[in-house]
């Protein structure tokens, strides 16, 4: 499944009683299929594109800023592409 989930901490390290250990498991299942039937948004609406671009000049879009948040996460990170 691609789409978002919990993260696995409300289950791996969750508590002892086997029956908070089952809630939290459940409620870690119920999040991510609910995350599931969203759909990805590509997108920027323009209206929070044209606030952005108001309140900090020189703004050049969101795929423009994805794009330098990637290589600044790879080159922290020390991945190639």
């Amino acid at each position: 499944m691609s789409a978002p989930t919990m993260p696995p901490s409300a289950w791996e390290h969750g508590p002892s009683c086997h029956h908070c250990a089952d809630w939290a498991r459940g409620y870690a299942a119920a999040w991510s299929d609910a995350l599931a039937t969203l759909p990805t948004c590509q997108h920027t609406h323009p209206a929070i594109a044209d606030s952005v671009r108001e309140f900090f000049p020189g703004w050049d879009g969101a795929e423009a800023a994805h794009r330098r948040s990637v290589q600044r996460f790879r080159t922290e990170q020390g991945v190639r592409v």
